[in-house]
């Protein structure tokens, strides 16, 4: 593909990168057993996250970068998003079906609220009054709860990640943060 539209240089001896030095490098994600990975392997969705391409540097092909917008939610935080959730159930601190919190209005919102739908979990995200309406809008299509806090002080009782917090103990949910 890349070589199709010269993205690439030929792959000579220079251009290599020693074969044992990857080792080092890249995380091999058959060492971590203890994570149910059999779930993101039973969905079509979740496993495209983290699958992107390879996109190398014009000038040095050693040098490459993840195409993370070709997330499910066009972001590098749907790794996160995943990860938290599958990351806590081997522990026990996660039971199947039960709700998450998160404070975030950002692309770890829409992340979690992705990974809560697609392993079953009820979400719950806790937004700040000023958070963007289309943000809202997207964590709620992603089908997650949406509470909007005043925004205010990391001080007062309604910080919107106190509020999550609090929210999370009341339903018997867990809190992310």
């Amino acid at each position: 593909w890349y070589s199709e539209r010269g993205l690439r240089k030929e792959n000579t001896e220079k251009n290599k990168i020693p074969e044992e030095n990857l080792d080092h490098t890249f995380l091999k994600v058959d060492s971590k057993e203890d994570v149910p990975f059999r779930a993101i392997d039973e969905d079509p969705l979740l496993r495209e996250i983290g699958n992107t391409s390879l996109i190398p540097h014009p000038e040095n092909e050693q040098i490459v970068c993840k195409n993370e917008r070709q997330n499910p939610t066009l972001s590098h935080k749907d790794r996160l998003g995943v990860g938290m959730i599958l990351g806590l159930r081997p522990k026990g601190l996660l039971e199947e079906g039960q709700r998450v919190v998160e404070a975030s209005s950002g692309n770890t919102a829409g992340a979690v609220a992705f990974a809560a739908n697609r392993l079953g979990h009820p979400c719950t995200i806790v937004v700040r009054e000023t958070a963007s309406p289309v943000k809202i809008g997207f964590v709620n299509a992603l089908g997650a709860e949406v509470i909007k806090t005043p925004d205010v002080g990391h001080e007062h009782d309604y910080y919107y990640q106190k509020v999550a917090k609090k929210h999370a103990k009341e339903h018997d949910a867990v809190f992310l943060n």
